[in-house]
C-alpha cells in the first residue's frame, strides 16, 4: 500500500510539472466544443459531451457532426486526445518507473543498515 501511495504522489508530482500542456490541451478541447455549439446546433452540454467521448476515441456515435467544420473539428479532436492520452500514460509510466527506482534504494538502504548492525551486535560479542 506504502508503494501506491508513493506512485499516487509521484503521478501528482510529475503531472504538476506538466500542467501547462495540460491545460493546454484542454482549452483547446473547451474551443472545440464551442465550435460544436456554435455550428452544429447543440447544447454546450452535448458539445462539451461530444467533445471528449470524441477526445477519448469512444466514440458513441449518438451525436455526430455534420458540417464539413464539425467533421474537421472531430478529428482534431482525435488528434488532441491521442496527445492527452499519451501524455497521461507516459506520466503514468514515469512514476512507475521512479516509485521502484525508490523502492529499490529503501530496500538496499534497509539491507546495509541491517548488515551494519549486525557486525556491531557481533563485535560487542
Amino acid at each position: 500500500m506504502e508503494e501506491f501511495i508513493r506512485f499516487i504522489k509521484n503521478f501528482c508530482s510529475i503531472f504538476w510539472l506538466t500542467r501547462g500542456i495540460t491545460l493546454v490541451l484542454l482549452l483547446i478541447l473547451f474551443a472545440a466544443s464551442f465550435i460544436f455549439y456554435f455550428f452544429e446546433n447543440l447544447s454546450l452540454g452535448n458539445a462539451i459531451y461530444l467533445t471528449f467521448i470524441t477526445g477519448l476515441t469512444v466514440g458513441y456515435g449518438d451525436f455526430t457532426p455534420a458540417s464539413p467544420l464539425g467533421k474537421i473539428t472531430s478529428v482534431f479532436i482525435g488528434f488532441v486526445g491521442m496527445i492527452f492520452i499519451g501524455l497521461i500514460v507516459a506520466i503514468a509510466t514515469f512514476a512507475i518507473k521512479f516509485t521502484l527506482r525508490q523502492t529499490e534504494e529503501m530496500q538496499r538502504s534497509h539491507k546495509k543498515r541491517t548488515t551494519k548492525k549486525k557486525r556491531i551486535d557481533e563485535k560487542t560479542k
